[in-house]
């Protein structure tokens, strides 16, 4: 008698529910940024490799024309893609470590649990490691198969009349017009691998760096706007909440009007509830405000007519509740 019980399941709970529940949206948007990144290191890979393997092909010719095994030939090339690898790898892992350690840091202080348990884990770097070393081997052993498969005498020719013939399709037609204007053009169209792989370098790195700095600004732009409703204008305002309910006449309440570091002081009581409509509802804290005489007031957009009554919610909350003022 006289007691009150709420028995929420631990799925529902809200502190679950943040730590839990969050991690699969947290590991969705990082594997995003991990993809990004990814496609860039690799592309950058293949173009390096590829490069590199171009510089050579006249001594890939010669050395083919001379009955040098294709096997031989493609040893140094890949030998340098794998020291590329192993180098991207050995990096990776140590930055990795260095971030993983600093995002634990700031997860202890923003949620301070009693037991945290963030052991190595040698499994995930390792599956990291060795995708991250065959992706770019793999993109780098392409343009060596590619250079050692063609004729000698197409090697040894000089690679602006090998990409003539074999890019015969990617041509910029003859235009009328300033040498220095059609440069540019033809310049990028001379080799459409190399730029498309450039491209898709540079895509993936501005790619992440819009996304995180567009998230990180609506994350700050929600804290701001956050921050300005709840002042209202009032950057001293002060909420005090109590561990329970107690009448207006409490001691601890008359404690806290009375205290003469205030100017102004105002009483209020904020009860769970549950807001729902037939589609779906979630849970809130209803606070009771005096819109007329009150300390604090919300900014509303749109009013109610006198004297009806109602609860007043953001348009958020509206809009996932799909109803309207009234």
């Amino acid at each position: 008698p006289e007691v009150g019980v709420t028995v929420v399941p631990r799925a529902e709970h809200p502190g679950y529910a943040m730590i839990y529940q969050d991690i699969e949206n947290d590991q969705q948007t990082f594997s995003i940024f991990a993809l990004l990144i990814f496609v860039g290191a690799v592309a950058a890979a293949f173009n390096l490799t590829a490069r590199m393997v171009e510089a050579q092909r006249r001594e890939i010719g010669i050395a083919m024309a001379l009955g040098v095994p294709r096997r031989r030939i493609s040893v140094r090339p890949l030998l340098v893609a794998a020291q590329i690898g192993l180098l991207g790898v050995a990096l990776g892992v140590l930055v990795g470590w260095v971030i993983s350690d600093a995002m634990r840091r700031m997860l202890e202080g923003f949620f301070p649990l009693p037991v945290w348990v963030t052991s190595f884990q040698p499994g995930a770097f390792a599956t990291a490691a060795a995708i991250g070393f065959v992706a770019p081997f793999a993109a780098a052993a392409y343009p060596v198969w590619r250079a050692v498969r063609v004729r000698p005498i197409e090697a040894i020719r000089p690679a602006h009349l090998t990409r003539r013939v074999r890019m015969r399709w990617w041509r910029v037609p003859p235009r009328p017009g300033n040498t220095f204007r059609r440069l540019p053009m033809r310049n990028l169209a001379r080799a459409p691998r190399r730029t498309l792989l450039t491209a898709l370098g540079i895509a993936s790195a501005i790619a992440v760096l819009t996304s995180l700095l567009g998230m990180i600004d609506s994350f700050l732009r929600t804290i701001d706007i956050g921050e300005r409703e709840i002042l209202a204008g009032q950057a001293d305002r002060v909420l005090v909440s109590f561990d329970g309910m107690y009448p207006a006449g409490a001691p601890e309440v008359a404690a806290v009007l009375a205290s003469p570091t205030v100017e102004r002081v105002e009483a209020s009581l904020a009860v769970p509830a549950r807001l729902a409509t037939a589609e779906g509802g979630f849970e809130v804290i209803v606070g009771l405000t005096d819109l007329k005489g009150s300390a604090w007031l919300p900014s509303i957009a749109e009013r109610l007519p006198d004297g009806s009554a109602g609860i007043i919610i953001s348009r958020k909350a509206a809009g996932d509740l799909g109803v309207g003022p009234g």
